[in-house]
């Protein structure tokens, strides 16, 4: 494990809800029975994560309480096998670290494709762990349909049995119909371990056609970004038509967004290649007039990619989360009259804490970076000239048109490990 940390487990009620994982959006999800409840055990001092890859376990800071899974976890990358829990016990299990745990920040457990994935077809479980013996895991039951295995004081593998959406959801997480939920993933949407190997997480030469031109300021990304307009290189949605866009604006929940002057979020973002994944660290004493650490976040989803939120205010503080760049193109991008302040959310229903809001799915915004100016801007496929540009944290920007959010640009500091 990349972090040291402790975990520890004692007999006690597992957290009911449902474990659900989106085939569109290649994602896994929790939504808990009654939120009245939730929110009265857990949440008064934030949330932060362990992460397995871009699969996260959420953990309460207040009590170290491990509560479920949720998170990017593409299932075409599992692999099909025997998985089969042996006497799970319901219990609780808290994570303890040297440094205290911080809300918004997660800790690390294992990096991308450093634990395996194996789907059973007729159990429904699926179980990712490292590639080594789990048949002495201590499995505990923390929630419906979610165990986590311990080896001592260490997380050695995390067993799900979600049931799988063939549709998005389009209202606040928690709300969703459960039309459209079925048992398993489609036949075939798995891997035969025995003949298949893992991909790896950088991408190859061959994965790039030969008409699109590498980009030549990261070398790592080299021949992952396709040119802007060639849609089959955009998402995994592409060559299935794009997804209908909601007839209220082009954002999937009821939310408006309105800017007034203020001081950035200081701190630095950056992307690691290896992870595909954006993060923002935070400078510490100095959270741009945002004083959110101890107080539980709200997160927008725009597929895979997050915008934070203080929940109590509303504020946007900063982006963080998966976003392959193998689904960027390349293009133009250049950011003008950007001007810094705050962005604030205003809802007709308060901002649920630890339950992400979808903006928009997976692949309805294209992502188009520019290798001269650094600039990556993330917006529906459609103008954002008119976009009133407002610089919320180091590195971050967000277009507001007309009370709606319009674009996300981002300028990251590239990691290759």
């Amino acid at each position: 494990m990349l972090s040291e940390i402790t975990l520890s487990f004692e007999p006690g009620p597992p957290i009911r809800g449902s474990a659900i994982y989106s085939l569109p959006e290649y994602s896994l999800r929790f939504e808990v029975e009654s939120r009245d409840d939730f929110e009265g055990r857990f949440l008064k001092s934030g949330l932060t994560s362990l992460s397995i890859g871009s699969l996260q376990i959420e953990v309460d800071v207040g009590t170290g309480t491990a509560l479920y899974a949720w998170g990017y976890h593409p299932h075409l990358a599992w692999h099909c096998g025997q998985v089969r829990p042996r006497d799970p016990v319901p219990g609780i299990v808290t994570v303890r670290r040297r440094h205290a745990l911080r809300s918004g920040l997660s800790v690390p457990i294992a990096d991308v494709l450093d634990w395996v994935t194996v789907h059973d077809n007729v159990t429904g479980w699926l179980r990712v762990a490292p590639r080594k013996s789990v048949d002495d895991d201590q499995l505990v039951l923390i929630a419906t349909d979610t165990i986590l295995g311990l080896r001592g004081h260490r997380l050695n593998s995390v067993w799900l049995r979600p049931k799988f959406e063939t549709e998005s959801v389009e209202e606040f997480v928690g709300q969703v119909d459960t039309v459209g939920l079925g048992d398993g993933p489609p036949r075939n949407s798995c891997r035969d371990p025995a003949a298949v190997r893992l991909p790896r997480p950088a991408p190859r030469d061959s994965e790039c056609p030969d008409d699109q031109s590498p980009v030549a300021s990261h070398p790592p990304m080299e021949k992952a970004i396709g040119r802007a307009g060639d849609q089959s290189s955009t998402s995994p949605t592409a060559g299935r038509g794009a997804p209908s866009v909601p007839a209220r604006g082009h954002n999937l929940v009821r939310l408006a967004f309105s800017a007034t002057p203020g001081v950035p979020t200081a701190g630095s973002l950056t992307f690691s290649i290896r992870d595909y994944s954006f993060d923002f660290e935070v400078r510490p004493g100095e959270d741009g007039g945002a004083s959110f650490h101890d107080r539980p976040p709200a997160r927008l989803l725009i597929g895979t990619l997050q915008l934070e939120v203080e929940a109590a205010t509303g504020i946007v503080l900063f982006a963080r989360g998966r976003h392959p760049h193998t689904t960027w193109v390349q293009g133009r991008v250049r950011p003008e009259n950007q001007v810094p302040g705050v962005v604030t959310i205003h809802s007709e229903d308060a901002l649920p804490t630890g339950m992400p809001v979808r903006i928009a799915r997976v692949g309805e915004w294209v992502s188009v970076y520019d290798a001269s100016s650094g600039w990556l801007r993330v917006a529906p496929s459609r103008r954002v000239d008119d976009d009133q540009l407002i610089h919320i944290a180091a590195g971050t920007l967000l277009g507001i048109n007309d009370g709606w959010l319009n674009s996300v640009w981002l300028h990251p500091e590239f990691k290759a490990e």
